[in-house]
């Protein structure tokens, strides 16, 4: 029931900070452009011109303008840079510097002047924002790394507002970047594995359902291999271990070996039964005979990934510590509740 409840809390709410050795010369730097450069997380959004439409046309950038503000009003919000600020900045400059006129221009005289000088001194510089045939420009900057939960409900937010206050016909847009690429990467690896899990357990199933043609055997060789994904998803939840791509991957680790060492366990069982040995006689011999190697092979296991708790990567040290603790409670499962399961439900 443990399990079970502290899974049902497991988080996939993951950071960048997360994958970098704590008190170490790489996580300092991290904190230090996360506090004093307003975020490292990087947060690129397309805008596509319409139709007969320019990314340097002012209704187009006046679209731009707005959304910028929108995404600059959350507090995770770092430093944003758009084609817009060239204008911006030539408005203020044309209006003696004054730091009120970084703006886009307000009337017809100004655009017209901004958009000669940019003409003429823009240079490569608006080539960074903007695209050459100027049907594509981009709103580039950061945000905190404040969580993928937090930044992916910040995204639909940015979503919500762009479709009811811009006019698509003019300019669309589309969040990109390797921001986004982390968090689809990891939801993508998240998924996949879980869902092969998923799979595997099935596929696991119907062939000892073939092997032992018992549906009791089915329950009894199921049962033992549950217990320790629950314990490990248990654990994921309690401490609030975020479900990243190589935590999850433990899962399928770890319910391999589990899987081998129960089919050991009920393949010596059933060798003992079909020489016609009494049930409980049946379980001291394979308990005897394939527990002590069941036992070994686990105790090698354990510390073998044992090592993996050394490293000053968290994601490492998880997977190190989990896989451990899943094995010892598997074993724990075998040599403990698997006779029992035995005792109570098995008939020949």
């Amino acid at each position: 029931m443990l399990g079970i409840l502290g899974a049902s809390r497991m988080t996939t709410d993951i950071t960048l900070a997360d994958g970098l050795p704590k008190h170490t010369a790489v996580y300092d730097d991290f904190l230090f452009f996360e506090e004093q450069f307003n975020g490292f997380r990087p947060f690129e959004l397309a805008a596509i011109a319409g139709k007969g439409f320019e990314i340097t046309d002012t209704v187009v950038l006046q679209q731009i303008d707005l959304v910028e503000n929108y995404i600059a009003s959350f507090p995770e919000a770092g430093n944003l840079f758009s084609v817009t600020a060239f204008y911006k900045v030539l408005n203020r400059a044309l209006d003696g510097d004054n730091p009120a006129a970084y703006r886009l221009p307000d009337n017809a005289p100004r655009w017209n002047r901004v958009q000669t000088l940019l003409g003429r001194y823009a240079g490569p510089d608006m080539q960074l924002y903007s695209s050459a045939d100027g049907s594509m420009g981009r709103l580039s900057g950061s945000f905190r790394d404040a969580g993928t939960d937090q930044i992916g409900g910040i995204q639909d937010s940015i979503k919500q507002f762009i479709a009811r206050s811009t006019d698509s016909n003019q300019v669309t847009f589309r969040l990109t970047g390797t921001g986004l690429m982390f968090d689809k990467n990891n939801e993508y690896i998240r998924r996949s594995i879980l869902s092969g899990i998923v799979i595997a357990l099935s596929v696991i199933s119907l062939l000892m359902a073939l092997l032992y043609r018992n549906f009791r055997m089915l329950v009894i060789a199921v049962v033992p291999n549950t217990i320790p994904l629950l314990i490990c998803g248990g654990i994921l939840g309690f401490f609030r271990i975020p479900l990243d791509a190589p935590t999850a991957i433990i899962f399928g680790i770890s319910y391999g070996i589990v899987v081998d060492d129960t089919i050991h366990f009920l393949s010596r069982f059933r060798l003992e039964i079909a020489r016609g040995v009494p049930l409980e006689e049946a379980i001291r011999r394979t308990f005897s005979e394939t527990g002590r190697a069941l036992i070994m092979t686990t105790l090698i296991l354990f510390f073998g990934f044992s090592v993996l708790m050394l490293s000053n990567l968290q994601a490492t040290f998880n997977v190190g510590m989990l896989i451990g603790i899943t094995l010892l409670s598997a074993l724990i499962s075998d040599l403990y509740l698997l006779p029992l399961l035995l005792r109570k439900w098995y008939r020949p």
